[in-house]
């Protein structure tokens, strides 16, 4: 059994404080701490937990475990929450554990000047009660240098993440495509990320021609943030200079103030070199589509209005058979109501049947041009319609067809003259016949 509490705990506390505050670590002053105060009364040290933010955590490095131990600090209505209020020196608690298991323990709490900063989670054993007491009175003698340490270690912590933050912001910054800057009230850079430096800043081994052009490119920037401003954030646009090649670099630089008390800009400076260019191309096309287009409609004009005053009727058809255009007196033949079928008569119906077969059948010869004969008639008078079909074939560069012109002849006169040659002839030959007889 370890000695009894008055008569050696104390004793043996006496040279452990520079003992705690000389350890490499946190977790080694814990360690340190329990040799001294709970090894003598058989008393083994579990885990210990540390103050972080708004509860405590177990320190790593204590025990091997997969499930860490996490405990809430606030005063609240459970036994352990009970316990820190109260300001017990020592209890006995079951942490429940992450993974389901639990850790029966004896909490030794340590209490600094702005409360509880940590416990020592313990397994009394068979340690009597004065042995309890006595290790009690010997974690409070070192508490002071626990004590220190823990803000030593706080600090670091808070160090560290500072650190890590400042590493991943970093990183994050460096990864960017698009340079970044922060400027102070005189506008000299203070911070820039990678792509930044590339622009602004020259190396030991740069020639002279790079390092005018980094020159350059400090001018431009300097002159830029010196110009008044539009507005805090509004983007302006920023002309640089390639350092490498000399090549025109467009950026627009969008400005933000840093809230204070920090009186710096940081700017990102986004590469629209590219757009710009794409932008320019893009706005020679539309203006060469947009002459095309006047010239096209230019000569739809002139040759609708060609097609309005030629007596023959005209029809063109896309390769589908679709009309595309007609003029006024093919619309005479085949729609003098509205489109066929649509209110038209009979012989305009039957007109544009024959002549779509017409043009259909010559469409699939895959001849080039086609002349045939077809029978109409006149919508209005119904009298027949002679007429004479020219269809040809009109294609592309790459020889794709694109339209079928079709032109009606009438040939009504020919008929007739026909006929009355046809007549004068009988005529003749009867006039030749009764002289011989």
């Amino acid at each position: 059994m370890g000695p009894r509490s008055g008569d050696a705990g104390l004793p043996h506390a006496e040279g452990g404080l520079s003992r705690v505050l000389s350890a490499p670590t946190l977790a080694d002053a814990v360690r340190v701490a329990a040799g001294i105060a709970l090894a003598p009364y058989r008393i083994q040290l579990l885990t210990a937990v540390v103050r972080s933010g708004e509860g405590l955590y177990e320190l790593p490095g204590l025990r091997d475990a997969f499930a860490p131990v996490e405990l809430p600090l606030r005063e609240g209505g459970t036994a352990l929450e009970k316990a820190w209020a109260a300001g017990v020196p020592v209890f006995r608690y079951v942490v429940p554990l992450g993974n389901g298991g639990e850790l029966p323990a004896t909490f030794f709490p340590l209490r600094g000047p702005d409360g509880v900063f940590g416990a020592l989670l313990a397994d009394e054993g068979t340690a009597l009660q004065p042995a309890v007491d006595a290790a009690v009175d010997a974690v409070a003698a070192l508490v002071p240098a626990l004590y220190a340490r823990w803000e030593a270690h706080a600090a670091r912590e808070v160090l560290e993440a500072s650190e890590r933050r400042r590493d991943l912001y970093g990183g994050i910054c460096d990864a960017l495509a698009d340079p970044v800057l922060v400027t102070d009230a005189r506008n000299r850079i203070l911070l820039e990320n990678r792509r930044a430096r590339s622009l602004f800043a020259a190396e030991a081994g740069d020639g002279e021609e790079r390092r005018h052009r980094v020159e350059v490119n400090n001018y431009l920037f300097t002159s830029f943030l010196a110009r008044p401003r539009p507005a805090a954030t509004e983007a302006r646009e920023l002309t640089l200079v390639d350092p490498d090649s000399g090549a025109e670099l467009l950026f627009e630089a969008v400005p933000a103030p840093l809230p204070a008390p920090q009186d710096a800009t940081v700017s990102l400076l986004r590469d629209v070199t590219e757009l710009r260019r794409a932008g320019h191309q893009l706005g020679h096309q539309v203006r060469r589509v947009q002459l095309a287009e006047t010239r096209a409609r230019s000569e739809r004009d002139q040759l609708n209005l060609i097609l309005a005053h030629v007596g023959a009727p005209i029809v063109v058809t896309d390769p589908r058979g679709a009309v595309m255009l007609m003029n006024r007196e093919a619309q005479r033949l085949f729609r003098p109501g509205g489109a066929p079928g649509e209110g038209s008569s009979p012989a305009a119906v039957a007109n544009a049947d024959r002549f779509f077969a017409a043009v259909e059948a010559f469409a699939s010869t895959g001849q080039p041009e086609q002349v045939v004969r077809i029978a109409l008639r006149d919508p209005e008078s119904g009298a027949e319609l002679p007429a004479e079909l020219t269809s040809g074939v009109i294609r592309d560069g790459d020889g794709a067809p694109l339209a079928v012109v079709s032109i009606l002849h009438d040939l009504t006169h020919e008929v007739e003259n026909a006929r009355l040659a046809a007549e004068l002839a009988r005529v003749n030959e009867g006039l030749e016949q009764s002289i011989r007889e």
